[in-house]
């Protein structure tokens, strides 16, 4: 597992071991393990208010730039190591934008709608499905699957008055843990 700490990436091990990586001192939002855990994705704040993102190679401790709008965050890994989907919060509204991991190519629209924030949290282990969290003016947070083949219209999976989010597919993609608070608190 890696997260921030005091401007560095650290990572922890199984047996809970701390080990700081040699990444220059930022601020590190929503870190991103690589499916191959030679790499992090990483959201660093840029500009006035917003983010963008950024890869970082462990073994070579290089710090590269993948977008450059200001308007990027919360990147997570395609199952095959090869594409990183985000959140953007760009003028033309919120989106989930995917980009190959080498910074190469254009960047694809995986969904927009009517939502005030759109994040994702999960691809499904075959790469079909997308799992992210939406927030809406009058229902909260609450979770959607979006495919990736087909007509690729986004499902509501669990919209309810209580705030749901950070849904992870298991690894056999037939489960879904989430986030909820309708027991008072974030469970």
């Amino acid at each position: 597992n890696a997260y921030s700490r005091d401007g560095l990436i650290v990572w922890v091990d199984r047996k809970k071991q701390v080990k700081e990586l040699a990444a220059p001192a930022r601020h590190y939002g929503s870190p991103h393990i690589s499916p191959d855990g030679q790499r992090i994705a990483v959201a660093i704040p840029s500009g006035s208010s917003g983010s963008d993102i950024w890869v970082y190679e462990i073994p070579h401790g290089t710090l590269t730039r993948l977008t450059f709008d200001e308007h990027s965050s919360a990147p997570i890994w395609s199952p095959d190591g090869k594409r990183i989907a985000f959140a953007t919060t760009r003028p033309t509204g919120p989106a989930i934008l995917v980009k190959p991991a080498d910074g190469s190519g254009a960047e694809e629209t995986l969904v927009t709608g009517e939502s005030l924030i759109l994040v994702p949290t999960s691809w499904s282990s075959d790469g079909k499905f997308l799992a992210y969290w939406a927030v809406g003016s009058a229902t909260g947070r609450d979770i959607w699957i979006a495919p990736l083949t087909g007509e690729r219209k986004p499902q509501s999976f669990l919209q309810t008055r209580f705030n749901e989010m950070q849904a992870r597919f298991s690894p056999d993609g037939r489960w879904i843990a989430y986030q909820s608070e309708e027991s008072g608190r974030y469970e």
